[in-house]
């Protein structure tokens, strides 16, 4: 266990603490004389987070953490989780055939699988979503989302790496009330959504949220059989029930949603490479080419409890879950009419969860919470199916319970300090069989492991005066291991570990008219879950140690009525691989076309690209871009009747890689989107029109390499509609 701080991080530390100390006056400074300069202009509004477990306000909390609201969602033109980056610098989110595959600062995962946990977690309502492709979802009733930044070791359910979603739903009123919404756009697309509340007892509330969405033509073509390719349709619902009882609140929710989509399924080849014939693929940007068009059908359902009771001096907190999703994808790999490299998958997920919390009452000078979290899950293939080669039937059952403690005191009279402190434990256990075809059968097998791990949350917080804190922290991250679900007889792979040491800033100043939120921090990496492609077939090994630092920048303007401007930057200065021997590299076949073997001399079949071992020591993390920047206008004005806002949102990601050998790259690229809203007087009817990509950008969001083939998958291009709401 690394308990020393690495002499790199240690300069780290003393340089990031000049610049705070060098900026902090002039911050200060120009608060105070905005004191002096004030109008009626109200300001920005505070935003409150829960990335403590505890309502707070986002600027007096010690964490990086982007929170945005549901009318900022909205003006954004952000209709679902894989469209947060446009609206969180350093988040590049994409997905796999329906599952999410979240990368922020540097750290998260290329392939997604059933038995591999996220590094970017979503939690809902403090559930969390342990199925990944029952973590993407399309937003009906959401308050807002917080966006937290760095591993969270300490006091969520799961611990992960690289960050978390945290998605906050709407709580039922005893008011009745609801929104709807319809909406047409390109593609034949069809959108429709409602909420509503409303008291049923004086005690008792409840809310419906509705979603639909439904593409009718896709974005490019299959050409063989001509049918329309990269389209996603998805229908969700959530309700919710509030038991109001004095000093007892207990909240019901159950959630249901369907998803139908082959985005990012591997769908076209990798521009320019050559196909397993000798050939390059000659279809548009959007077509593609194979025997087995790919799929990815998702049907997801969740329920949870939560039971909050008041004592006179602390607050007791239950919260249970379970929830079940079945994710069926097909695709292929190799763009032929070949079906050896067709493959058919059956997930099967099911999770149960139980949190306890015991939180102090925020009457003190003192606050602290503490509590245990156990959880049951089960993910797997049923089956998992090679065309004419195997079929695969395995199963992991993971079984989680951790005791956990955070406790914030001060030692100045602004001065506080931070302890937190968890320890995990995880069983698991595989079982499963192959049934071959051409590949050989292989018996019932059962496989046991268990991974302990402590990790901890030190941190100082300083205010130097009302609207301006700063802060220092040291947290330590642990993603659980888990067994390959492809492979028999093989060890699991280890949890990986991450210390995070950071420094930040947060302040409102000229009257709340400017929020400028800054963190400069750095990663130490180690046994980092690494995703291989051998041959055709994904594997994981903990192979890699890597170092990431960085600066993350936010700043929201506010100079008048109406208008706000929002920007934010991340820019990763380091984000490579400080040690990976013995990586495995896949690189076109030297030979050309016609494809010889790649080891001559040695009688093996002839592929489109050839693998061997070797070192990628000082490359770059995969979907790590060195800058990444957002920014947004929206500018609402009354019109001669009404009000009419306008909002244009910019996101820029400079060039990033898909694999560990830095060959397969996305140059960087800007997405621009927008809408233009009329609203009625009493705020009751709305028209919006909205663009996204309004600049048809081509761009890709998944990118792999195998001996077959170099795949790829485009993001969405230009798309615009038209929407119509109502609010009672």
């Amino acid at each position: 266990m690394k308990m020393s701080l690495p002499p790199e991080i240690g300069s780290f530390f003393r340089a990031g603490s000049a610049a705070l100390l060098l900026t902090t006056p002039c911050v200060v400074w120009s608060q105070n004389a905005a004191s002096r300069d004030s109008n009626s202009h109200d300001g920005l509004e505070e935003i409150i987070v829960t990335a403590e477990r505890r309502a707070a306000n986002m600027q007096t909390v010690p964490v990086a953490v982007t929170a945005i609201s549901a009318d900022s969602l909205k003006t954004a033109a952000v209709d679902a989780t894989y469209e947060l980056q446009a609206v969180v610098p350093g988040f590049v989110y994409s997905e796999n055939l329906s599952s999410p595959l979240a990368t922020l600062r540097g750290i998260g995962s290329v392939v997604a699988g059933p038995q591999n946990e996220s590094h970017i977690p979503t939690y809902v309502d403090s559930v969390y979503y342990g199925a990944a492709p029952g973590a993407l979802f399309s937003f009906a009733n959401i308050e807002r989302i917080e966006v937290l930044r760095g591993p969270q070791g300490t006091l969520f359910g799961r611990n992960s790496t690289g960050g978390l979603i945290n998605v906050i739903t709407k709580k039922p009123s005893q008011t009745l009330g609801g929104s709807a919404s319809v909406g047409y756009g390109n593609f034949d697309t069809t959108m429709a959504e409602g909420y509503i509340t409303g008291g049923l007892t004086d005690n008792l509330a409840a809310d419906l949220a509705v979603y639909y969405s439904d593409q009718g033509e896709g974005w490019g073509k299959e050409l063989v059989s001509g049918q329309d390719m990269l389209f996603r349709s998805s229908r969700a619902a959530r309700t919710k029930w509030l038991l109001d009882l004095d000093q007892t609140n207990i909240t019901l929710a159950a959630d249901y949603s369907e998803l139908e989509s082959d985005i990012g399924g591997s769908v076209t080849p990798y521009p320019g490479s050559l196909l397993l014939n000798g050939t390059t693929f000659s279809g548009g940007y959007y077509d593609t080419q194979r025997s087995l068009p790919p799929l990815g059908k998702t049907d997801s359902w969740n329920t949870s409890l939560n039971i909050q009771h008041e004592f006179s001096w602390a607050k007791l907190v239950s919260i249970s879950a379970y929830g079940e999703t079945v994710a069926k994808v097909n695709t292929e790999q190799d763009f032929t009419a070949s079906r050896a490299a067709d493959f058919f998958g059956y997930q099967e997920f099911s999770q149960f969860s139980q949190e306890l919390q015991l939180q102090s009452n925020g009457d003190g000078a003192v606050n602290w919470i503490a509590g245990v979290f156990y959880m049951d899950r089960d993910a797997g293939y049923d089956p998992l199916t090679a065309v004419n080669v195997f079929s695969i039937h395995q199963n992991q059952n993971t079984r989680s319970i951790a005791g956990f403690g955070q406790v914030d005191f001060p030692i100045l009279e602004r001065t506080t300090v931070t302890l937190g402190a968890r320890y995990t434990k995880d069983y698991l256990e595989a079982e499963g069989y192959r049934v071959g075809i051409t590949a050989p059968s292989i018996p019932a097998q059962k496989r046991e492991a268990d991974f302990a791990e402590p990790t901890w949350r030190l941190a100082l917080n300083h205010r130097f005066s009302d609207e301006v804190m700063g802060y220092v922290s040291y947290n330590r991250g642990y993603k659980s291991g888990f067994y390959g679900l492809t492979t028999f007889g093989v060890p699991p792979v280890g949890p990986e570990i991450l210390d995070a040491y950071e420094i930040g800033l947060k302040s409102d100043l000229f009257d709340r008219r400017v929020r400028l939120n800054a963190s400069v921090f750095a990663y130490d990496y180690s046994d980092i879950q690494v995703v291989i492609f051998q041959g055709t077939s994904t594997a994981t090994i903990n192979a890699a140690a890597a170092d990431v630092q960085g600066l993350d920048l936010e700043l929201t303007l506010s100079p008048m009525r109406g208008l706000t401007v929002t920007t934010g930057a991340e820019w990763l200065w380091k984000r490579t691989y400080s040690s990976f021997p013995g990586a495995v590299i896949t690189i076109p076949n030297p030979s050309g076309a016609p494809f010889q073997p790649c080891t001559p001399g040695v009688a093996s079949t002839a592929t489109t690209n050839c693998q061997f071992n070797g070192d990628v020591s000082g490359n770059y993390l995969p979907k790590s871009a060195e800058l990444s920047l957002v920014g947004s206008v929206e500018y609402v004005a009354p019109v001669g009747y009404g009000d009419l806002g306008i909002t244009v949102n910019a996101n820029y990601l400079s060039t990033s890689y898909f694999d560990i050998v830095n060959r397969l790259r996305q140059d960087a690229y800007t997405i621009v989107n927008s809408t233009l809203t009329w609203t009625a007087p009493d705020q009751r009817y709305n028209v919006s029109l909205w663009a996204k990509n309004l600049l048809d950008k081509e761009y890709l969001i998944f990118g792999s390499s195998t001996t077959t083939a170099d795949v790829a998958s485009p993001g969405a291009p230009r798309t615009f509609g038209v929407s119509f709401g109502v609010r009672y």
